[in-house]
């Protein structure tokens, strides 16, 4: 029977919900959610099932939740061709996924994925009486589906993507080319895992509000949030967690996928994201450039999203290896920045701070060092300014026509600036 006669003889009253779910089970491997009359059919069977089943659910209506919230998800995130969904019974589930677990996002070479579930151990969560075991089972569902968007954002090579959890996720993914074991010991506390455990969550709970307001209002919202916020933060258990020592999280990560970088720099095409950090050869930026170029991201990115990607980045880099750049080499350059630009930006004096809290000077050596950097890119500064004037001078010397007008523009100038030099010199001699 064709969907659009399914339909309608379900809607006047005269099909029942057994031949509703016979026809969804039948059709449900060549789910086409495009069809607005297929799609009508699966929506109306996950409502009336979700309002009347929950804890009655058997192996088939599983099957067919689980298709049908991937296909959807797959579907409304504008992946559908890049993405094929697989519900497998557990032994062809193992050839997929040799850990058996509940579900498996597979990347491939040419930049499709396939998303394979393991029906048995869905199948137990969605046909539990318990709700919780219910809504964790639709979570998996999405979660997996979080993984295919995880990895289509870092394969952009697009600014609009220089994020601190992409760059992060980036390095789990190399990490896990380098180590299954590691990943494995750690996936509980894997920010890639969290925020797919985050994004499948919160499209859970949508799922339900949509079909059962009912039973949506059941679970504690206060619970929720709660969890959802455990989940921004468990990853790398505030860098305790991973090899169970302090710094050891982004250590590890950082270390192991700068070896596979160096030896394999093709893979910076996969993971444009890394080019922030890495050069074409595979090898790592000097801080310097990398201040330099974040100068031009900042023009044209929201300047919070990239303080927070480049702190993680050379705030962490110290921890590497023994090869590593030192703290007063790292000072030194950034010293060059600011003799270069005269920058009066917090974050530039936030990274000297940070290196600075690594060495044994006193609290009041370290003020006295960032003062004198300050006071070093003040005077720079004003002479960046008297520069600027000089040279409007001197446009204006030759076009004479205008020099009336323009004294008046130049004194303007000047007294601008000789205030400015006293608000900034009082400033740092602290008279404010």
């Amino acid at each position: 029977m064709e969907p659009k006669e399914i339909y309608e003889k379900i809607k006047s009253g005269k099909g029942s919900y057994e031949e509703l779910l016979d026809w969804c089970n039948k059709n449900k491997e060549q789910m086409n959610l495009e069809d607005p009359y297929e799609s009508r059919l699966y929506n109306a069977l996950i409502k009336f099932s979700m309002k009347k089943r929950i804890g009655q659910l058997n192996k088939e209506e599983a099957s067919i939740y689980t298709h049908f919230f991937a296909q959807k998800t797959v579907k409304d995130l504008y992946l559908g061709k890049k993405v094929s969904i697989e519900v497998l019974e557990e032994e062809a589930y193992c050839k997929r996924d040799k850990n058996n677990a509940k579900g498996i996002c597979i990347s491939h070479d040419d930049g499709t994925y396939t998303v394979a579930y393991n029906l048995s151990k869905i199948a137990e969560a969605l046909t539990s009486d318990n709700q919780y075991k219910f809504l964790f089972g639709l979570k998996t569902i999405f979660h997996e589906i979080g993984h295919v968007l995880q990895n289509v954002i870092i394969a952009q090579d697009s600014e609009k993507v220089y994020k601190k959890e992409f760059y992060l996720i980036a390095l789990e993914m190399i990490m896990r080319k380098m180590s299954s074991k590691f990943y494995k010991k750690n996936y509980k506390y894997l920010l890639k895992e969290n925020n797919a455990n985050k994004f499948g969550l919160r499209m859970a709970l949508e799922a339900i509000k949509e079909a059962n307001p009912k039973l949506y209002a059941i679970y504690n919202k206060k619970n929720m949030k709660k969890l959802i916020r455990k989940y921004d933060k468990e990853f790398y258990k505030a860098e305790f967690t991973i090899k169970g020592k302090k710094g050891k999280a982004i250590k590890s990560l950082d270390t192991w996928s700068e070896i596979y970088i160096n030896a394999h720099p093709e893979i910076l095409k996969r993971y444009p994201i890394l080019k922030v950090r890495y050069n074409e050869e595979g090898k790592k930026k000097a801080i310097l450039q990398m201040l330099q170029e974040r100068e031009k991201l900042i023009q044209s990115n929201p300047k919070k999203d990239i303080d927070e990607l480049y702190e993680i980045i050379l705030n962490q880099k110290f921890f590497y290896s023994k090869k590593g750049v030192s703290t007063e080499e790292e000072l030194l350059e950034l010293d060059k920045y600011i003799e270069q630009t005269g920058t009066d930006d917090q974050f530039i004096y936030d990274l000297i701070k940070f290196r600075l809290d690594r060495s044994d000077l006193k609290e009041e050596q370290k003020e006295d060092f960032i003062h004198e950097e300050k006071e070093k890119a003040r005077k720079i500064r004003q002479k960046q300014e008297k520069q600027k004037m000089q040279l409007k001078r001197d446009e204006l010397e030759e076009n004479p026509e205008n020099t009336n007008a323009s004294q008046k523009i130049i004194k303007g100038i000047s007294e601008q600036l000789r205030r400015k030099d006293e608000e900034e010199l009082d400033q740092y001699m602290g008279k404010e």
